[in-house]
């Protein structure tokens, strides 16, 4: 009887086991649905104030798509934290976990990032990266002096730039080396009014609850995005980002992409020591 007895909690074990797994993403499928109604309610809202700004400058954009990332966090169940404080920099650099670090920044700052071309070619995501005014470049070598002079006709319309220098995502424990080739528009910028080039380096540490799943944030490598964004929206209970402004470092005054690279990338590895 004891085998049989065994045998009965076993499988009562794995079809309550399943029930739960099928409930947490049928719960996320609902949830990214809410999210892509609140997308298509706020999208022509986005495209107004967007139009509207060319003729009178304004924020109500940025209002847009703060509230949009803030309620795609709230669904993720991840709590931002800010620390240190953020100026008006030209370029803010940060390490590169997932996509989840597209919502976190734009929650806080008022920015247009700098991808890979290959993203405008994503279903859905490349279209919503070219509306938020996302700066896409090549990463061939032969494109580079067109690329800075995209970069920088973006600095002299007054957007503030965001970029991933790492060139790929982490699994969010570490950070791989700084690329530093688009570092040379802001060492080499020159401003009308003769102000500084400012270049803020911003660390992203992920905190995941389950202490069995540490790195669940991460999206790198052959990951699927689609996923990984139902993995996150399923199990995570509880998350947090903190989000750490560094001081702006003056790029003019290093005036060498090299050497501004290597300063931004070491503050923000800081934030990784053990």
């Amino acid at each position: 009887m004891a085998p049989r007895k065994n045998n009965l909690l076993s499988f009562i074990f794995k079809i309550t086991f399943l029930l739960v797994q099928f409930k947490k993403y049928v719960l996320a499928f609902f949830k990214l649905l809410v999210f892509m109604l609140l997308t298509l309610i706020l999208l022509p809202l986005y495209l107004i104030a967007q139009f509207v700004k060319k003729i009178k400058p304004g924020g109500f954009d940025f209002c847009i798509r703060s509230l949009w990332s803030k309620f795609g966090l709230w669904l993720c169940n991840v709590r931002v934290e800010v620390h240190g404080s953020y100026t008006s920099s030209d370029l803010y650099v940060c390490n590169h976990v997932s996509w989840l670090d597209i919502l976190v920044l734009q929650s806080i700052l008022n920015i247009s990032f700098v991808a890979k071309s290959e993203v405008k070619q994503w279903p859905v995501f490349g279209f919503l990266a070219y509306i938020a005014d996302t700066v896409f470049i090549e990463r061939r070598a032969v494109a580079a002096k067109r690329q800075q002079s995209d970069l920088v006709k973006f600095l002299q319309f007054g957007k503030r730039l965001c970029l991933f220098p790492e060139g790929t995502s982490t699994d969010g424990s570490y950070v791989l080396p700084f690329k530093s080739a688009l570092f040379e528009v802001f060492v080499s910028l020159d401003k009308k009014d003769g102000s500084a080039v400012l270049v803020q380096p911003v660390s992203l540490v992920y905190h995941h609850s389950d202490l069995a799943n540490p790195t669940i944030f991460g999206w790198w490598g052959d990951m699927n995005l689609i996923n990984h964004i139902f993995n996150v929206v399923a199990n995570v209970k509880s998350g947090t980002v903190k989000v750490t402004f560094e001081e702006p470092i003056d790029a003019k005054k290093i005036g060498d992409r090299k050497k501004l690279a290597l300063a931004a990338e070491s503050l923000i590895k800081k934030r990784f020591a053990s």
